[in-house]
């Protein structure tokens, strides 16, 4: 089995759960709000890809603080190219198969 590749090590890739889809991103911009981050844009990539692609759904959140970032960026410019922060949530579909090898004890 050869192991997935590795996320660039400036990514950090998570595995999160939710009923559905928009429950989903409504959850992650819920929590962006709730540390104090503002919500720039969103980028839905997977709404613009040619239909053949059979891109999973994806989404692009920008986000970041202006009253900190702001002078921050006003002191080292090329920090600008960093900012504002971004993540990416892709769908990923896992499908459970029933487990057939286990077999219920019956006594006779």
């Amino acid at each position: 089995m050869t192991p997935s590749p590795s996320p660039p090590p400036r990514f950090r890739q998570l595995t999160l759960s939710a009923p559905t889809w928009p429950t989903l991103l409504r959850r992650i911009r819920a929590r962006l709000r709730q540390a104090g981050f503002h919500l720039f844009t969103t980028i839905n990539h997977s709404a613009v890809a040619p239909p053949d692609a059979q891109m999973p759904r994806t989404v692009n959140l920008y986000f970041g603080m202006p009253a900190q970032g702001t002078p921050v960026m006003m002191r080292f410019p090329e920090l600008a190219t960093l900012l504002p922060l971004c993540v990416s949530v892709q769908q990923m579909n896992i499908t459970a198969t029933p487990n057939t090898t286990h077999r219920s004890a019956t006594r006779r």
